[in-house]
């Protein structure tokens, strides 16, 4: 029983971090904002300024959600 609350607890941190940069990419795209969560990678973080508000929001809408169940039938 722990190790499935590892994986729940895995799991669910990444879909929060995934659904921050979505939210990230619509500001950047309806405020003309700057990119901001990206400069909090240290070691790509000019290879990952370079992307387009475009393709970030595309990026970001497509990944999967990583909730680990199968959809609803």
């Amino acid at each position: 029983m722990p190790r499935k609350r590892i994986f729940v607890w895995l799991f669910s941190t990444l879909t929060f971090v995934a659904l921050i940069h979505l939210v990230d990419a619509i500001s950047v795209l309806v405020f003309d904002n700057q990119i901001k969560l990206l400069q909090l990678y240290p070691l790509i973080n000019e290879k990952l300024q370079a992307i387009a508000p475009t393709a970030y929001f595309w990026v970001s809408a497509s990944r999967p959600s990583f909730s680990g169940g199968s959809p609803v039938q």
